[in-house]
């Protein structure tokens, strides 16, 4: 999958504001030179992960053709959700922009998972949804001697970072041995490409109608696109009774990323060896 729309959604935003900035300042005194504004051709801009720190970069080009500096630019911003709690909120470092000249402006917004509260973390990760994106803009002109600020709310729709994780229950194998059983079940993650290369943990616990029977858990690491089969043991009197007996069982899948979790349950007919025959 493409992680594009929250991407999409908050590069405008902020080339949005820019450009309002811009027009502000194009009718103050003495700005007679000009301004004008390079963006980028990729759209979504460089989103990034490294360790629990989420960002996502674009570079602006701004030429400021006016006879003073645009000093100590500076973007603030919130991400809120829906009963207006702040989930996330940062602040870039001031830039000046120079007169008679063009600045790169990388504008950054950072998300950093360990500040998040699990139930909303779990949102980042697992689900889509939407979130109010306030941004508020601040310079200084004119020697310092004229300040501007600016804000704007939008409505940013989210993907999350891992889209998809499934088991493909059609192809379970298993092994039959003395004591125990060997259950293949096949899996796999569709994500983010950001996540590629990074580690998570899956977890299988499968049941029949009155206790937990077995279970597994692997760390892996994660590619694009990730197909794996987790192995999971059955053994004693359970292993015994599944060795001669059809059963329907209950398998819970468990997928965990930088502390947030999501679970698909599923329910499997087990037939004994030689039944399917």
């Amino acid at each position: 999958m493409r992680w594009g729309l929250i991407g999409i959604r908050l590069v405008i935003v902020a080339i949005s504001l820019l450009i309002a900035t811009i027009i502000i300042l194009s009718i103050v005194p003495l700005a007679i030179g000009g301004l004008d504004v390079q963006l980028p051709e990729d759209e979504e801009g460089t989103w990034s992960i490294e360790g629990d720190v989420l960002t996502l970069t674009t570079p602006v080009e701004i030429y400021n053709g006016g006879f003073y500096n645009i000093e100590d630019f500076t973007i603030s911003y919130k991400f809120m959700n829906e009963t207006g709690d702040i989930v996330i909120e940062g602040q870039s470092e001031p830039v000046d922009i120079s007169a008679g000249r063009t600045t790169t402006l990388n504008v950054s917004f950072v998300i950093d998972l360990n500040s998040i509260d699990p139930s909303e973390l779990k949102k980042i990760v697992f689900e889509s949804g939407s979130y109010d994106f306030v941004v508020n803009i601040e310079t200084f002109y004119m020697m310092k001697l004229l300040k501007l600020e600016i804000g704007i709310n939008n409505t940013m729709e989210w993907e999350p970072m891992i889209n998809e994780f499934e088991m493909d229950l059609s192809s379970v194998n298993y092994e039959v041995n003395d004591s125990y059983l060997t259950i293949n079940l096949p899996y796999h993650i569709y994500a983010a490409d950001m996540l590629v290369g990074k580690q998570m943990t899956v977890r299988c616990v499968i049941s029949n109608a009155t206790a937990e029977i077995g279970s597994a858990q692997k760390i892996i690491t994660l590619a694009q696109p990730f197909n794996d089969v987790l192995a999971l043991t059955i053994d004693g009197s359970a292993a015994n009774w599944l060795r001669d007996h059809s059963e329907s069982l209950t398998i819970l899948f468990v997928l965990e990323f930088k502390g947030a979790s999501a679970a698909e349950t599923y329910e499997y007919v087990w037939m004994p060896p030689g039944s399917q025959g």
